[in-house]
């Protein structure tokens, strides 16, 4: 496994730390999780851009996919 290392300010690694007791974590899993949950979140992001960028994309209402799988 590598090793990152981070450069924070102190009011940064406080906040950190807050964040890594009320998950009852470590201040590096804390760190990790937040790192990989932002590259996940700009995946989806560019996910979601490219579908509504994408020509003649069809949408359904609520109501339409129920009747689809037959729940309405």
């Amino acid at each position: 496994m590598a090793t990152l290392s981070l450069r924070i300010s102190e009011e940064e690694k406080t906040a950190l730390h807050s964040f890594a007791q009320l998950r009852g974590t470590s201040m590096s899993r804390a760190a990790r999780d937040i790192i990989l949950e932002r590259i996940e979140d700009d995946e989806d992001y560019k996910a979601i851009t490219a579908y509504r960028n994408k020509p003649n994309r069809k949408t359904y209402t609520m109501d339409e996919v129920g009747k689809m799988i037959g729940i309405l």
